[in-house]
């Protein structure tokens, strides 16, 4: 694996501390709580005090105490800033005043609710544009957000809770902060609390109790939380490991990469790896590495079908085009940070590793290290597969095609008795390359051999026979070495172009 570290990510970090102070962005910090009450206002002031303490200039923005006397008693140790009062169908909101903060200019503010709407008139229709306005200008952001407000979370909580949220926050937003503190209450301490109307009024408490806090619902919305936050410090920890190069994989969370290939095993493996995923609650990725000759009509029907059953599972599919698959596998994995590479089992018989030696699987194993574990499943054939799509043409016939595309330039030479032996060879070195761009590399090698033989026996003297005068052996040598290299060119730009066509038809679809 390529030990540098990833370049852009070095030139963000760079340009970011290159950037004078005075011009430098704002950070943020997002308190996220799983559901209202568990004390994200609080724990926001806390930490803002402590800020205070060290001498950063804090300010509140706009906090909501929500009538309760701790938050009200910690917010009277703050500076805080004044409302911008807006008027709506005769009634006058509190909104939080941007411009004052910019006025004000502090190193930090308190701004809570991210994910409200503000009235209109107001510069931006969602407070969360107002926050990345003030990060923009270098102003740091402590703020507060439930998880049923995360956009991608939306639909997940509301088949949990009954309850479509009406506002909520894009995913960008959560990127884009510096850090996620998960605010976090047993469910039970939770439910002690709303019966002691901490959180909401008894008639609104009441109601809550019997749709929104339940314990299974409470339970379920801290998992959706929990797991929210782990993937946001995973994906800070991969940007630390793309910019410091960190070669061997930090098992720090399961991720999964399953290798595919174009064999009936396919489905199955697919399925296995959805059932160990789902256990381990763990991302996984399907790959397949494909030769730069290109697949079979068949193998790719089986190498398309696995991919659709596991996009249809949630999975990400990647397809690698590589003569070295053991390599470019490894490497996936560790950019990937996989803690488990699944591979199906040998799709040739053992006797041909023997005569080969080398085992795909065996390299796998050696050359995976420390942090990744290879596991091969047994992998049975799918009875569900479809049958194999045919080819447009029986295979015989593109090997008799190469032999016709050979006989007919030796025909025609050969009815010519002057015919040079350069002319001869530039036909059969035409003929070897049409086939080539043709064909597959089965016919092209036939031609190749067939063009190289009756070359020697047809035209070189001794003529009509296998022997090769003194004079001829250098215009026979180079003959081979340049039709073994035009096939092996014009096979490999052909399956280099089958491929990129093919990984445009995936893109598409």
């Amino acid at each position: 694996m390529d030990a540098r570290p990833d370049p852009d990510a070095l030139l963000r970090r760079v340009q970011r501390e290159a950037e004078p102070l005075e011009r430098r962005e704002g950070r943020l910090k997002v308190f996220l709580g799983a559901s209202p009450g568990v004390g994200k206002t609080f724990e926001m002031l806390r930490e803002a005090l402590d800020q205070k303490a060290q001498g950063v200039d804090v300010v509140a923005g706009y906090v909501e105490p929500h009538g309760r006397p701790e938050t009200e008693g910690m917010l009277a140790g703050l500076e805080v800033l004044p409302f911008r009062e807006a008027e709506y169908r005769g009634i006058t909101l509190r909104e939080f005043d941007i411009d004052a903060v910019r006025a004000r200019r502090p190193a930090l503010v308190l701004v809570d609710e991210l994910a409200h709407t503000n009235a209109e008139g107001s510069r931006h229709t969602k407070r969360w544009q107002d926050v990345l306005e003030l990060i923009r200008h270098g102003i740091d952001v402590y703020t507060t957000v439930n998880v049923q407000h995360v956009e991608s979370l939306r639909d997940v909580v509301a088949s949990i809770t009954r309850i479509i949220p009406q506002e909520t926050v894009p995913d960008a937003v959560f990127t884009r902060a510096d850090r996620i503190e998960l605010v976090d209450v047993p469910p039970e301490e939770l439910l002690a609390r709303l019966a002691a109307g901490k959180i909401y009024v008894p008639e609104r408490a009441a109601e809550a109790a019997t749709r929104f806090f339940r314990p299974g619902t409470l339970s379920a919305l801290r998992q959706i939380a929990l797991r929210f936050v782990a993937d946001h410090v995973d994906r800070g920890m991969e940007v630390y490991r793309r910019a410091e190069a960190v070669p061997q994989t930090w098992a720090a969370r399961d991720r999964l990469l399953v290798c595919v290939g174009g064999d009936r095993a396919a489905r199955p493996l697919v399925r296995a790896a959805k059932r160990m995923a789902d256990r381990l609650g763990a991302p996984w990725t399907v790959a397949h590495v494909e030769p730069t000759t290109g697949l079979a009509t068949r193998a790719r029907a089986l190498v398309d079908d696995a991919f659709a059953l596991a996009a249809s599972f949630g999975a990400r599919t990647v397809t690698l085009v590589s003569d070295r698959p053991v390599d470019d596998l490894l490497r996936l994995a560790r950019e990937d940070n996989a803690t488990r590479l699944i591979a199906g089992p040998p799709s040739r018989a053992r006797w041909r590793d023997r005569l080969l030696g080398r085992s795909f699987l065996d390299a796998l194993v050696r050359g995976a290290g420390g942090g990744l574990d290879v596991l091969i499943t047994s992998g049975a054939a799918d009875a569900e597969s479809p049958p194999p799509t045919p080819a447009a043409r029986a295979p015989w016939l593109d090997y008799a095609t190469a032999a016709v595309a050979i006989a007919v330039p030796i025909a025609a030479a050969e009815a010519v008795f002057d015919f040079e032996l350069v002319n001869v060879a530039m036909l059969l070195l035409g003929a070897v390359v049409l086939v080539a761009t043709r064909l597959g590399r089965g016919p092209t090698t036939l031609a190749t051999v067939l063009a190289l033989s009756a070359f020697n026996f047809f035209f070189v003297p001794p003529r009509y026979t296998f022997a090769i005068a003194a004079e001829y052996i250098v215009t026979f040598t180079v003959m081979s070495a340049v039709a073994a290299l035009v096939a092996g060119l014009t096979l490999r730009a052909r399956a280099s172009a089958d491929a990129a066509r093919a990984r445009e038809r995936r893109t598409d679809a």
